[in-house]
């Protein structure tokens, strides 16, 4: 009798569910968690940027040197995508077009040069 008791320990222990898993084995479709408590891998949810928001970001990127900070430290920074994103896309374009100005002011200092010694010959 106790041989059959301990067959019946084992099956219960060894049972299996309609999915064809052990009773302690996770489903085949689960997927480990990644132990933060937000979804999509772990990462927070961002609250989007409003109108005020983004007619503040524009208004301290106008104030010369503190425009220019904030704007490193905003591209850099991880609180909200939107944001980062916006300031990196602002810090390339106008590094692109301090280089042109650069190049064309490089051109032009070049052409006037050589049109101010032409000059000099005739005086």
């Amino acid at each position: 009798m106790s041989n059959d008791n301990t067959d019946n320990n084992n099956n219960l222990n060894n049972s299996q569910d309609f999915r064809g898993q052990g009773l302690n084995d996770p489903p085949p479709f689960s997927v480990p968690h990644s132990g933060y408590p937000y979804p999509h891998g772990g990462i927070p949810p961002q609250r989007e940027m409003t109108f005020k928001d983004w007619i503040i970001l524009n208004i301290v990127l106008l104030i010369p040197c503190v425009g220019l900070i904030m704007l490193l430290i905003w591209a850099f920074s991880n609180d909200n995508k939107t944001r980062s994103d916006f300031c990196k896309a602002y810090l390339i374009v106008n590094i692109a077009v301090v280089v042109i100005v650069f190049l064309f002011m490089f051109i032009f200092s070049f052409a006037m040069f050589g049109l101010i010694g032409s000059m000099v010959q005739y005086f």
